[in-house]
């Protein structure tokens, strides 16, 4: 049976699903394809990977190539962990929104530059799932991919190719709360379900009993830790998945309250380095510029945090290498490899994934990507029909969904407008900007990404 890793060279995820794999002793003997465009990452990836099945004496025959379809060949799994462009890209769509006046952190979900991630990388996707129907079209397509919902929904929407998506979101948040409350996260039960980055916690359980209420009564003790999130559960009276720093960029209330996110941080006082748990230097909000409501929002952005890690940790597993050190192998919280092992051995788990909507979650669009509780065994991926959706939970949703559904368009139907439309309808976007402002975004952005676009979109300029 074969697994192959598509974007292998993101050694990041490529290296902890791999110390996942592994972790268990029970699975047949295996091959593993690794596939990146980057040569020298891919080499480092293969010497990691190669170095964690040495230690677990596990049956794994590593391939890595630069060759797309020779990877996919006769794979049963398909593991998607690629960023097209990098974070490079993601930097300079980040900044051209923030320039335009679209107070953008994040960028790899919603907004204009969530949108233009999404053209991006959901054109690729397309181009791997077809490449899917020609040489493992019984495979799974399993998705680490952001925008999770639109890479999802374009395999879902526009092949024959099975696809689910999977994200740490929700077990970060157990986590979390069980801080929170002072319990341990294995005790903590969650009733979820949603879209991804926006998976509402509707039921809150520490061994039977409902916990809301103890989390309530903690608010003035941990709220300015999370105060977007916690804005959010006192409003629709859930909490949701996400970090403040992301949950943000995906609701018009927040971030557009205050001053300009690209401020010098060196040459600011009054940092703010616990907000997204990375220990980012962020700014307070200033009063009258800043907000009253949130005074802790940060308004630095992520794309340099995210930098310093991959560069720390690619300087750190190459310093291991060299020194022949041994390497952590663990079970992490990622839920691809136990998906896979599932599959394999029949053994059932019940993990929340994205999976297209039919019926799901009532109140959501039919065939838009949901997260929701999916159990797993050997005859497949069977999703959890959900009660439908606190209404003004879903409404949120809903909006997120709008702008996803555009996307997923405009790339199937290779059509502009569509990309001009995602904008228009996205939330954070239409409370920050006007729509002659909206209009010049986007031809700043087709120029930001000139070069990395597809070519029916490149020259659309409006």
């Amino acid at each position: 049976m074969k697994i192959a890793f598509i974007g292998a060279g993101s050694f990041i995820f490529a290296r902890k699903l791999a110390a996942d794999l592994c972790s268990f002793d029970d699975l047949p003997a295996l091959d593993l394809a690794l596939m990146d465009i980057d040569a020298g990452r891919l080499a480092v990836t293969e010497q990691v990977i190669g170095k964690l099945l040495a230690q677990t004496k596990r049956a794994v025959r590593v391939t890595a190539t630069t060759n797309r379809l020779a990877a996919l060949e006769g794979a049963s799994f398909v593991v998607a962990m690629y960023d097209p462009n990098g974070l490079d890209a993601r930097r300079r769509e980040v900044m051209t929104c923030i320039a335009h006046g679209v107070p953008t952190a994040i960028g790899d979900t919603l907004g204009p530059a969530g949108v233009m991630k999404g053209v991006r990388t959901a054109t690729l996707t397309l181009a791997i799932a077809k490449d899917m129907e020609r040489v493992c079209p019984d495979a799974l397509f399993m998705n680490y991919v952001n925008p999770m919902a639109m890479n999802c929904w374009i395999v879902n929407a526009g092949s024959r190719i099975r696809g689910v998506g999977m994200c740490h979101g929700l077990e970060h948040t157990r986590t979390l709360l069980a801080s929170f409350l002072g319990v341990p996260d294995h005790e903590l039960d969650m009733d979820a379900a949603g879209i991804n980055h926006m998976t509402w916690i509707l039921g809150l359980r520490h061994r039977g009993a409902d916990a809301y209420p103890e989390l309530r009564k903690r608010l003035p003790q941990v709220r300015h830790i999370d105060p977007v999130r916690f804005a959010v559960m006192e409003a629709t009276g859930y909490f949701v998945t996400e970090s403040s720093f992301h949950t943000a960029e995906y609701l018009p209330y927040f971030r557009t309250h205050f001053k300009s996110l690209y401020v010098a941080g060196e040459h600011e006082p009054g940092y703010n380095t616990g907000m997204g748990y990375w220990g980012i230097e962020c700014i307070h909000p200033t009063t009258p510029q800043g907000g009253t409501i949130e005074p802790s929002i940060p308004l630095g952005w992520d794309i340099h945090v995210y930098e310093r890690i991959h560069s720390k940790t690619w300087e750190t597993v190459k310093q291991q290498l060299l020194r022949d050190e041994a390497m952590t192998v663990k079970l992490s919280e990622e839920y691809g490899m136990r998906i896979i092992h599932s599959q394999i051995t029949g053994t059932p788990r019940t993990l929340s994934l994205n999976v297209p909507n039919r019926g799901y979650i009532p109140n959501l669009p039919d065939g838009a990507t949901v997260e929701v509780p999916v159990t797993v065994d050997r005859t497949g991926l069977h999703p959890l029909p959900q009660p439908p959706l606190p209404e003004p939970c879903a409404s949120l949703c809903r909006r997120n969904i709008e702008v996803q559904s555009e996307v997923v368009n405009a790339v199937l139907h290779q059509d502009p407008r569509a990309v001009f439309n995602a904008m228009l309808l996205d939330p954070l976007a239409g409370a920050a900007i006007d729509l002659d402002q909206m209009r010049t975004l986007y031809n700043a952005l087709l120029t930001t990404d000139e070069g990395i676009l597809p070519d029916w979109l490149a020259h659309a300029k409006r």
